[in-house]
């Protein structure tokens, strides 16, 4: 069964203080939310069945109790981010979008962005209406990309992501997925503020980079794939040259340590895995949007479906300060699933104490 897992700190914040003769005054701010994701290094398949008795959490070193946990996803926003730099001669892009509709459950909602080197567009706000997403789709790919150029404000992106997000009062579990090239440039937003401000909201980021670079020498003659219904039917090339090596500059402002310190991955989506999900057909292996569906499928979609919401207290401190977070499995569970990684965010910062808190406590 899925439970709402901020609905389950309300409640357990509640069941606490009516069993202590001192009552707890404590916000549901103090409670610090942890997605978890627990993955098999070897088939990369997540390990699904636990329970709050596999996991422990360490703050600073010191373990803490796990007050409250789910093992369902519950509802989620997602702000799906599209980068559209490079123009129209990249379609990785949309095969990548098309497949990631397949993310959406009828209880999430979905906002839609693309962005190359300017402000981030609002192509649809959070909705859980299909038919408006795919009507966006249809506009970022017919229009926002005759415009882009190679370079991308990719940090002022995700936090505009953030921004919608954060703005919203139904709690349901935030989360942000970048489809970029992960060619950042002239973001006024600096890289170690963006991580401070998502942990603080406790939105993960999830990214999946993609070549800029698409074989547009070779003229498309892969049969048509897709979704006609979408009104933009598209067809796979043949199978593309490697790319050229990943230059300094391309590394310099790497999505992957945003995503990493929020308890998000970074799926880099290169020509060889293409290859290696491709089917050969009667033009060969191609890339389409059924060869990134199958890599999505296996590397984010179904972690996606097996996440475990765990909750501890968290630390207070006169100025907010960054405390490490460590998430393990306990060593019974260790012992079961030997080859299981654990994907958590890296830490939190403390909450102030309330003034009123501390002086109704010495009252007492």
């Amino acid at each position: 069964m899925r439970v709402n897992l901020l609905l389950l700190l309300a409640v357990t914040e509640l069941a606490l203080s009516q069993q202590n003769s001192v009552p707890l005054f404590r916000s549901e701010s103090n409670l610090v939310p942890i997605e978890v994701q627990v993955v098999d290094r070897n088939t990369r398949q997540p390990v699904a069945g636990l329970t709050r008795d596999d996991f422990e959490v360490f703050d600073e070193g010191e373990r803490k109790e796990i007050v409250a946990f789910d093992d369902g996803s519950g509802p989620r926003d997602v702000a799906l981010l599209l980068d559209v730099s490079g123009g129209p001669i990249n379609e990785g892009v949309i095969f990548a979008a098309k497949a990631l509709l397949g993310l959406q459950r009828p209880e999430d909602r979905l906002a839609l962005l693309s962005f190359s080197d300017g402000a981030a567009e609002l192509r649809a706000p959070l909705t859980d209406d299909e038919r408006r997403i795919e009507q966006a789709l249809y506009q970022v790919f017919t229009r926002d990309r005759r415009r882009a150029t190679k370079n991308s404000r990719l940090l002022d992106a995700i936090r505009s992501a953030e921004k919608i997000l954060a703005d919203t009062a139904v709690p349901r579990r935030p989360l942000i997925i970048a489809v970029t090239h992960n060619r950042e440039k002239n973001s006024k937003t600096r890289q170690e503020d963006l991580i401070r401000s998502l942990l603080k909201r406790s939105i993960r980021l999830e990214a999946l980079t993609i070549p800029q670079e698409w074989p547009s020498s070779t003229p498309y003659r892969g049969r048509i794939v897709g979704n006609p219904s979408l009104g933009f039917p598209t067809v796979g090339p043949p199978e593309p040259p490697p790319p050229a090596p990943p230059t300094f500059l391309d590394n310099l402002h790497s999505v992957e340590p945003v995503a990493a310190a929020t308890g998000g991955q970074t799926i880099h989506l290169d020509y060889a895995n293409a290859r290696r999900a491709a089917s050969p057909d009667e033009t060969g292996r191609t890339w389409n949007v059924a060869t990134i569906a199958s890599v999505i499928e296996t590397e984010i979609l179904a972690r996606f479906r097996e996440e475990y919401g765990l909750a501890i207290r968290g630390a207070s401190s006169p100025e907010p300060k960054f405390r490490r977070l460590v998430v393990k499995l306990s060593p019974e569970a260790e012992r079961r699933y030997p080859d299981a990684v654990v994907y958590a965010r890296s830490g939190y910062y403390s909450s102030q104490p309330d003034n009123s808190t501390s002086q109704e406590n010495r009252k007492q």
